[in-house]
C-alpha cells in the first residue's frame, strides 16, 4: 500500500480490519447514515443515556468529599439532580454515606466516652478513664476514615466505569 494512502484505508497493524474513521473537524452536518466516528454512548443499569460530563459529575461528588466533605455531593445532588438520574444517583449515595459516617463517629464517641467513664469510675482515677477512651475513640476514628476511604476509591472506580455503586453500611435518608 502507498505511504501517502489515507489513514482510513491503511490496514490496522494488528489484523486486517481497517482503523476506524478519524472525525472531520471541518464536517458540521449530522447525517446519521454515514459512517463517521461517533463517540461511544454508554447507558445504565435503567437505561439512560450517561455523557461523559455525567461521568465527571458523579466522579467528583465521590472524590469532592476529600476536599470539601460532605458539601460536594449536596450541590452536586441539587445542581444536577435534575439533569442526569446517574449523577443523582451517585451523589446521593455519596451524600447518604458521609451523613452515615458522620453519625457513626458521633456513635462512636458516646460509646468511647462511655466506656472511658467506667473504667474511670472503676478505677477511681478519671485520667485513666479519659485516657482509655481517648484510646478507644481514636482507634475506632482511624478504622472508620480506612473504611470511608476503601469504599469512596470503589465507589470512584464505579463511576469510571458508568456503574452504579452502594455504599456498604450506609443509612438511606435521601431516597
Amino acid at each position: 500500500m502507498p505511504a501517502d494512502a489515507p489513514l482510513d484505508d491503511r490496514p490496522d497493524p494488528r489484523g486486517d480490519a481497517p482503523r476506524a474513521r478519524r472525525r472531520d473537524p471541518d464536517d458540521r452536518h449530522d447525517d446519521e447514515d454515514d459512517d463517521r466516528w461517533r463517540p461511544a454512548r454508554h447507558y445504565d443499569e435503567d437505561g439512560y443515556e450517561i455523557t461523559s460530563n455525567d461521568q465527571m459529575w458523579a466522579i467528583f461528588a465521590h472524590v469532592g468529599v476529600f476536599v470539601v466533605s460532605f458539601l460536594a455531593p449536596l450541590i452536586i445532588f441539587f445542581a444536577y439532580g435534575d439533569k442526569s438520574e446517574f449523577v443523582k444517583r451517585h451523589a446521593r449515595e455519596s451524600l447518604n454515606h458521609q451523613i452515615a459516617i458522620t453519625l457513626y463517629t458521633f456513635l462512636w464517641l458516646a460509646v468511647a466516652g462511655l466506656i472511658g467513664f467506667v473504667v474511670g469510675m472503676a478505677a477511681e482515677s478519671m485520667a485513666a478513664g479519659f485516657f482509655t477512651g481517648y484510646i478507644l475513640f481514636m482507634l475506632g476514628a482511624v478504622a472508620l476514615g480506612i473504611k470511608n476511604m476503601v469504599v469512596i476509591v470503589l465507589a470512584t472506580l464505579a463511576a469510571s466505569k458508568y456503574k452504579h455503586y452502594r455504599y456498604p453500611m450506609s443509612i438511606r435518608l435521601l431516597g
